[in-house]
């Protein structure tokens, strides 16, 4: 199956469900503005019990045109994220999926430890991060317009990224 895109994300963010009400509305954004239902990877959804994960995963970055990372501390910090991320990028020969950072929350630079946090994140700056920090701790879609209107923003270059234009 080929999806629009491959949610990269660490598990302690949605412990209050808030990522996958995020998630959930950029699907029905995504379906507003193309007018067809999106495919999306996020593994509590994609990921049953008995799965072999690993290969689901390596699978579904294969078949991703985006990946969408919520970034922060804790996912430059998770082994799994980074390999979810290089993996992608090596499937990534033909130049025509995307890698698309939302800031989750602010990362301080006394934080990047490693050599590898700072190549990391040298990385997620070339390719101009997504400012999500004062988005990412409200989850009122029905009333908020600027929450929504962000939503909205972020399908629509989603979208110009899958179809390639500017």
């Amino acid at each position: 199956m080929a999806y629009t895109f491959f949610l990269s994300y660490t598990h302690t963010k949605n412990e209050d469900g808030r990522v996958t009400l995020f998630f959930n509305h950029l699907l029905t954004e995504i379906k507003n503005i193309t007018g067809k239902e999106s495919t999306a990877f996020m593994d509590i959804h994609e990921i049953l019990g008995g799965d072999e994960w690993e290969i689901k995963i390596t699978k579904s970055l294969e078949d991703a045109s985006i990946l969408l990372i919520l970034l922060s501390t804790a996912w430059l910090k998770s082994d799994s994220c980074i390999k979810e991320y290089n993996t992608f990028r090596r499937f990534n020969d033909d130049k025509r999926r995307h890698i698309i950072p939302l800031q989750w929350r602010y990362i301080y630079p006394q934080e990047l430890t490693t050599e590898n946090d700072k190549q990391i994140m040298a990385q997620m700056e070339s390719l101009q991060i997504i400012d999500w920090i004062k988005l990412s701790n409200n989850n009122d879609y029905q009333s908020s317009t600027t929450l929504k209107q962000n939503i909205a923003d972020l399908a629509d270059l989603m979208k110009r990224k899958i179809l390639g234009i500017s």
